[in-house]
């Protein structure tokens, strides 16, 4: 079976390969599985980035040794570590918006019924909260979020699997207490965030949390065979593509990026 992908610098490679992968699918008309961990990111929306000083909570974030990147999704800002699993259901074909959201929620609440019971519905107070929030006991674990393409979409999840040693709540906090310092009005979208509200799969569960970010990849891709007998999986060989999905994410949307500020930077 396949292994998740790492990335441990630039946030735009796992985000090419991605769209690499949405042409591949769309010409294979087969769905395609996509996991990735990158070990210390922080992943703005849109909207993040709209705010009068996003510039501010951009810099705070790298200080701390974060990559910051938009991603080319919906929602607003998300932490990701070494303990965060970001998946994505690519499904050819021209689904309705909630069906293709419903597919992922329904392999995620499956491949993590080892750790408790999945509740789906918005959770107030979480960071990037949505009606597809993951949750156990009332604790945020999964968000989802979507991108189409033309006769193909992605569904994406990242999914708190376990601790790594980034207080996540308190990053998306120090981002939005930057960027609105000298906001006057518009940011009404912004989340507000309740201490708690966030966890890990692995809080109330017996297992390991060092290997359960690739056991529970693979209890995905096996969930995802179940229903999808056709499925194929990560990492493919997407190099035909590759050119197609730079000019489309990059050259023609530009996806922004900013590398961590190390002391000797300075």
């Amino acid at each position: 079976m396949s292994d998740v992908s790492v990335f441990r610098n630039s946030l735009v490679e796992p985000f090419v390969i991605q769209e690499a992968l949405m042409l591949l699918a769309n010409n294979w008309n087969k769905p395609i599985v996509y996991g990735w961990v990158h070990p210390k990111a922080l992943l703005l929306g849109a909207r993040d980035l709209s705010l009068a000083s996003s510039y501010l909570g951009i810099e705070h974030a790298r200080v701390q040794g974060f990559w910051v990147a938009v991603r080319p999704f919906g929602g607003l800002a998300v932490p990701v570590d070494e303990g965060v699993l970001n998946i994505t259901l690519i499904l050819p074909g021209e689904l309705p918006l909630d069906a293709c959201f419903a597919q992922l929620t329904n392999l995620l609440v499956h491949a993590c019924k080892p750790y408790g019971d999945i509740a789906v519905g918005e959770v107030s107070g979480s960071y990037c909260p949505g009606r597809y929030d993951l949750s156990v006991h009332g604790v945020k674990v999964a968000g989802v979020a979507q991108r189409r393409l033309a006769h193909v979409s992605a569904v994406s999840a990242f999914v708190n699997v376990s601790e790594a040693g980034v207080d996540r709540e308190s990053v998306i906090q120090g981002y939005y207490e930057r960027s609105i310092r000298d906001e006057v009005r518009g940011h009404s979208f912004i989340p507000k965030l309740k201490a708690g509200s966030v966890g890990n799969l692995t809080d109330a569960s017996p297992y390991n949390a060092s290997s359960e970010v690739e056991r529970l990849y693979q209890a995905i891709l096996e969930s995802t065979s179940n229903l999808y007998p056709l499925t194929i999986s990560s990492p493919l060989d997407v190099s035909s593509y590759i050119e197609a999905a730079r000019e489309r994410l990059i050259r023609k949307n530009p996806m922004q990026e900013w590398a961590p500020i190390h002391v000797s930077d300075n």
